[in-house]
């Protein structure tokens, strides 16, 4: 008898497992939007790319100052270590 319950309630989840399955694996809906919406989406996409442009401008800007900030030390370094 409680062997009958258990194979009740693991077939019940079986099949609610399938169900959750089947509702993930159905097609995208198509969206519709209006050419106004469109230009919106494409106006913004374009704003945030150009954003992450300038931050990723910014981040090289910022290595690239580092780098040169750590040359120079280095060649003052140098030239003090030559002088003396």
């Amino acid at each position: 008898m409680q062997n009958q319950q258990q194979q009740e309630q693991k077939n019940q989840q079986q099949h609610q497992n399938t169900q959750q399955a089947t509702q993930v694996r159905q097609p995208y809906e198509e969206v519709i939007v209006s050419d106004q919406e469109l230009r919106q989406l494409e106006a913004q996409a374009e704003w945030n790319a150009s954003i992450d442009r300038l931050l990723l401008q910014g981040e090289h800007d910022k290595i690239v100052r580092e780098m040169r900030e750590q040359l120079d030390k280095e060649k003052q370094e140098q030239q003090l270590q030559q002088r003396e």
